[in-house]
């Protein structure tokens, strides 16, 4: 396995010298706003959660999905089978 060597660098300029974002000197305000906002980002995550696990009690499975569409498939055939030879008895006794 080949050795991995790393070389520190050191700069003249400092960080806080540099004069534009993200070293322009705001930065400590930018955090703190963001700080600030991610309060409101968990609360808002936390409602997302609470809904998910609610609707997960009401949302179907693939296989409870796949069973009524079963279902579903019979009944059509039975009714169309019953529909159709009620159609051809009234017919031949019409006829």
């Amino acid at each position: 396995m080949a050795e991995r060597r790393f070389r520190l660098v050191r700069t003249s300029e400092s960080f806080d010298d540099h004069g534009e974002p993200p070293y322009d000197g705001g930065m400590e305000a930018r955090i703190a706003k963001l700080e600030e906002t991610m309060t409101d980002v968990k609360e808002r995550l936390g409602r997302i959660e609470t809904r998910l696990d609610s609707m997960d009690t009401h949302l179907a499975t693939k296989s409870e999905l796949h069973r009524l569409e079963s279902t579903l498939i019979k009944w059509f055939v039975a009714t169309a089978s019953v529909l159709a030879t009620l159609a051809f008895s009234a017919a031949k006794f019409i006829h």
